[in-house]
């Protein structure tokens, strides 16, 4: 009799971690979410390359587009345009780092931020694509293929995260379920043979 307990207490830890392992598992919807998030850092990252080695051709452009200018207000102008540039652009990489970490997670409140960071980003890469043609006349066929990618990853990438019911169910019902799933299996005393006689 004890050892038939002590078999169906067993059982139930194992289908508990049974259920703890499909309840963990990641979506590939939400893997392939997480791989264009870090794809899109880098391009970000690389675009900030792009501003901080081209600072002479900014200098030339802001030259160009204010020819009365003073020297010194031209390198400010300069010097904040570049900056300016590298830092939104390394901002927006660690957004896209961080978020890829949490929608692993199942972070309901980073699926929403995502979200709006790709509406923003793919209006935004458009706009930027604009001003770094008149910046940086060269780079302006790199620019045009970097967003062409980024916005066809960040689409698809919104996509994921809403449409395939693995990801609706994923961020509906993961975290309702491990905090289930954590709570410890009641043991029954007499079962395992600790109670008193």
């Amino acid at each position: 009799m004890m050892a038939n307990t002590l078999a169906d207490s067993e059982s139930k830890i194992r289908i508990t971690a049974t259920e703890r392992r499909s309840v963990l598992r990641v979506p590939t919807a939400i893997s392939c979410v997480a791989f264009i998030f870090l794809v899109l850092a880098a391009l970000q990252i690389s675009v900030a390359i792009l501003f901080a080695v081209h600072r002479n051709e900014i200098w030339d452009a802001i030259e160009t587009f204010n020819p009365s200018a003073a020297k010194e207000t031209l390198a400010i102008i300069a010097l904040g345009t570049s900056i300016g540039s590298v830092i939104v652009h390394v901002l927006f990489a660690v957004l896209y780092f961080s978020l890829a970490l949490f929608i692993r997670r199942a972070e309901r409140w980073a699926r929403i931020v995502a979200s709006i960071l790709v509406i923003v980003a793919t209006f935004g890469g458009w706009l930027f694509l604009r001003v770094s043609s008149q910046l940086i006349p060269a780079e302006t066929p790199y620019v045009m293929l970097e967003q062409s990618i980024s916005s066809l990853l960040r689409l698809t990438g919104l996509w994921l995260l809403w449409v395939p019911k693995s990801s609706r169910s994923y961020f509906a019902t993961r975290r309702t379920k491990t905090t289930e799933l954590k709570q410890p299996v009641a043991r029954d005393p007499v079962a395992l043979g600790t109670a008193p006689p």
